[in-house]
């Protein structure tokens, strides 16, 4: 019976591996499609940015030449008067500039980690996305934490 259990166990976690990957593969297309077939603007942008949240664990060498491709596309169409559309280009930008952060900070480049998420806050704090500017407040907090300066961490994580 012991041995069934684990069997029955080892099945279910594989299962489960083989949907999650599946899922995964899925929205990846998607997101590839949508990428391929944008006629607005600022899709390319986000959906880059969309991708590689996507990409993080599975691809991580894709995120950051994704993350400034989205950052180029951006920074081309600096003369947007919309309003709507030039806070969805800056979101794009703070959220590309953010992943690339966490990029840095998770194969230890904490440096260029935080220097990453202050870019992205800037930019978060000029277009007054509350919970975006928690999670750079997090990023930066999580760096400190590493470095052992729980103050400035426990400081970061109250602002967030």
């Amino acid at each position: 019976m012991k041995n069934e259990s684990k069997y029955y166990l080892i099945g279910l976690i594989y299962l489960f591996c083989q949907t999650s990957l599946f899922a995964q593969n899925g929205k990846i297309d998607s997101l590839s499609l949508a990428l391929k077939n944008a006629t607005h603007d600022t899709t390319p942008a986000s959906t880059l940015v969309a991708l590689t949240e996507e990409l993080f664990y599975s691809n991580q060498d894709t995120v950051i030449p994704l993350c400034e491709q989205a950052i180029q596309i951006v920074d081309k169409k600096n003369s947007i008067t919309n309003e709507k559309e030039k806070r969805s280009f800056l979101k794009s930008k703070a959220d590309a500039l953010h992943n690339i952060g966490f990029c840095h900070n998770t194969k230890g480049d904490a440096s260029n980690g935080m220097e990453f998420y202050q870019k992205a806050l800037k930019i978060r704090e000029q277009i007054i996305d509350k919970k975006v500017i928690a999670n750079s407040f997090i990023g930066s907090g999580v760096i400190y934490s590493e470095q052992g300066d729980l103050q400035k961490a426990l400081n970061y994580y109250r602002k967030a």
